[in-house]
């Protein structure tokens, strides 16, 4: 009798709330971030139409996958994964801004906890000693108001149970914002942009070096240089998104 009890009251519950969200909605109507659309109740951040359409990637399940290739080109790299293929104009594109530029922080740990499930899925990163984020300048960060990939790092420290290193690299460098400058000059803005600070206590580390959007792969190339300077470390990527 009390079993039933309780399973009509948490029936009750569950009602309540789906009414008072549908009733929130039509007071205050939230909007799908790919297509502007209204959202149903149940969706969140986007629409199901946009979220059939998101290129979300296998990376994490291939060793040799191609965004992998790309980056140990230059240096040496032991796994990448992207959740996104990013496309300019894409739903993947407009997600990125809403959280990057327009500060929709929850947008951006529910994307990094989707990523992190991923790679507590994957057999390549389970292994990992320390999570480090792309350093933001301290000019841009009190422009911004906050590290996006730090934003990121926090939330697949939840998924792998693995630390934030988050001051383990520092940007000494204020550079311009890459998107705007050309393939060949984004080289050139990062070189000696990161500094590696105090390792003593490292020994033989695997580093997973983590970003928003994966272009050229400059940034991570000089921030993973930084680290590859501890003896017997390796490096592995992870990004919301990749542009290749």
């Amino acid at each position: 009798m009390l079993s039933l009890k309780g399973s009509i009251s948490v029936s009750v519950k569950k009602n309540l709330t789906l009414y008072f969200k549908s009733f929130v909605d039509v007071l205050f109507p939230r909007y799908c971030l790919g297509c502007e659309d209204p959202l149903e109740t149940y969706e969140k951040y986007f629409c199901t139409a946009c979220a059939m359409g998101l290129s979300v990637t296998d990376f994490y399940l291939q060793k040799e996958n191609v965004l992998q290739q790309h980056l140990r080109m230059r240096f040496e790299l032991f796994q990448a994964c992207a959740l996104f293929q990013f496309h300019k104009q894409g739903v993947v594109a407009h997600l990125v801004h809403a959280f990057k530029y327009e500060g929709n922080v929850g947008l951006g740990k529910y994307l990094a906890t989707w990523l992190g499930t991923q790679l507590q899925q994957s057999p390549f990163y389970q292994n990992i000693t320390h999570i480090v984020p792309v350093p933001l300048h301290r000019r841009r960060k009190r422009k911004r108001g906050f590290n996006q990939a730090f934003v990121i790092a926090k939330e697949l420290e939840k998924k792998l149970g693995v630390r934030v290193a988050e001051g383990l690299l520092k940007r000494v460098k204020n550079t311009q914002q890459l998107a705007r400058i050309g393939g060949s000059g984004r080289w050139k803005e990062v070189k000696d942009a990161f500094l590696l600070q105090s390792t003593s206590k490292l020994e033989k580390p695997h580093f997973l070096l983590v970003d928003d959007v994966i272009t050229t792969g400059a940034t991570l190339t000089a921030c993973a240089q930084e680290l590859l300077k501890i003896p017997q470390a390796k490096v592995s990527i992870a990004a919301l998104a990749c542009r290749l």
